[in-house]
């Protein structure tokens, strides 16, 4: 009886993790996309005002997209030497627990993945144009 009851429980917590699992990743994807559609209104708009070819100005935009992800886990990596974060966290405990849960590392490394895809993306996508 206990075993069937087991083996019920860890059915449900495979399924559960898989349906959060899922979620993450479809709000993952979703992110990329919102940000691939800025980066090609951007980059439509730079080609129709100054007339740039729309290729290279995709690239570019991709680019400035990806180090924007990157700026953002570089950014990270120095608060954490920050002589004055260091001593606010001190006084707060929830900045302490925040860090020590791995929120803060969490959320950089999904910025960095999603701005860094949607950069990839447009510059793949800029870079089929200016083949064509």
């Amino acid at each position: 009886m206990k075993t069937h009851e087991a083996s019920q429980n860890k059915k449900s917590s495979i399924k559960e993790f898989a349906k959060d699992l899922a979620l993450f990743f479809g709000k993952v994807i979703l992110r990329i996309v919102m940000v691939v559609l800025i980066g090609l209104v951007i980059s439509f708009a730079v080609y129709y005002i100054k007339g740039y070819s729309l290729g290279t100005v995709m690239r570019i935009v991709g680019v400035i997209i990806a180090l924007i992800g990157l700026g953002s886990q570089l950014g990270e990596a120095g608060l954490r030497t920050d002589y004055n974060y260091n001593m606010a966290k001190m006084r707060d405990p929830k900045m302490l627990e925040n860090e020590h849960n791995g929120f803060m590392t969490a959320s950089s490394l999904s910025f960095l993945l999603w701005m860094g895809s949607s950069g990839i993306i447009l510059f793949l996508i800029g870079d089929a144009l200016l083949r064509a």
